[in-house]
């Protein structure tokens, strides 16, 4: 293929980004690889870029900017392309919920059809005793691989 000078369209994307600022949430007491990271004195987190979407507090703010990044890629698919966004829902610190993959595709929905959603399980993390003894806080050991289709 020779480069012409323009932008080739292509026909499949696939992105993980990043769960909010999941890596600068406390994980408790348990052991976890984010621990073991930090006592081998490895990164904890990307870096300290404002423009990194890690380290934006505010929820709202984090799923506006990823989905306008992600939707700011429809000039480089072809129609009928496939994009694939690989997130997972995570609990803040607070113990509340936060929907990122739910809200991610809602907010992607504007620009882009959903076709599917499929589960990656990820059997092999620790579980942890989160929230013990005080609340009951579960393991989150799956993503959703969130499928969408240009159709514009």
């Amino acid at each position: 293929m020779e480069f012409n000078g323009e932008i080739p369209k292509f026909d499949y994307l696939i992105t993980s980004p990043p769960y909010w600022n999941m890596l600068r949430k406390s994980r408790g007491g348990s052991d976890s690889v984010h621990k073991e990271r930090e006592e081998k004195g490895l990164r904890q987190h990307y870096g300290e870029s404002n423009r990194d979407l890690g380290n934006i507090e505010n929820y709202d703010e984090y799923i506006n900017k990823l989905g306008t990044i992600l939707s700011n890629l429809k000039p480089l698919l072809r129609q009928g392309a496939y994009l694939t966004i690989i997130v997972q829902n995570m609990r803040d610190v607070d113990g509340r919920m936060r929907p990122i993959a739910w809200d991610l595709a809602r907010r992607m929905s504007q620009d882009y059809w959903l076709q599917q959603e499929m589960i990656w399980c990820q059997d092999n993390k620790k579980l942890g005793i989160w929230g013990y003894p005080t609340t009951y806080v579960s393991n989150v050991h799956h993503h959703y691989c969130l499928i969408f289709q240009n159709r514009e």
